[in-house]
């Protein structure tokens, strides 16, 4: 958990697209949790306090760490776990809002993967034909 190595998450890299890790998993899971009424209460607090932890961690291992920025966007990480626990935590509202916020955090993803592969198609023409259908 708290090991982790940097990923590029920038809608120019492919690898934010293809790669899924169990701890990807496990945060699908628990968003899960997070839509159930009851369970998101328990959940929601769960996830809240393994924040706090979180962000304790990492901004100590910023202040010793000469990885001072990877240390300060997992504190940060940490600090959005804390505020979406506490929103699911509150049955109803909380689960209605959370869903909302996640569909469109996917659509807002799922939009700029979109964009990443029309570039790399029109890229991909681009040089096939630059190499096969040049002047001979």
């Amino acid at each position: 958990m708290f090991i982790t190595s940097k990923v590029d998450r920038s809608p120019d890299s492919l690898v934010a697209w293809s790669t899924s890790t169990s701890t990807d998993s496990s945060n699908t899971k628990l968003n899960l949790l997070g839509y159930i009424p009851a369970v998101s209460t328990i959940s929601g607090l769960a996830r809240a306090l393994l924040g706090v932890v979180h962000t304790i961690v990492h901004l100590a291992c910023s202040i010793f760490s000469d990885h001072r920025e990877h240390h300060l966007q997992e504190a940060l990480l940490g600090a959005k776990n804390i505020v979406r626990g506490l929103v699911e935590a509150v049955p109803i509202i909380g689960n209605i809002t959370m869903f909302v916020v996640d569909i469109l955090r996917v659509n807002k993803y799922e939009k700029m993967a979109k964009e990443q592969i029309a570039r790399t198609k029109l890229l991909t023409i681009i040089i096939f034909h630059c190499l096969f259908m040049g002047k001979k």
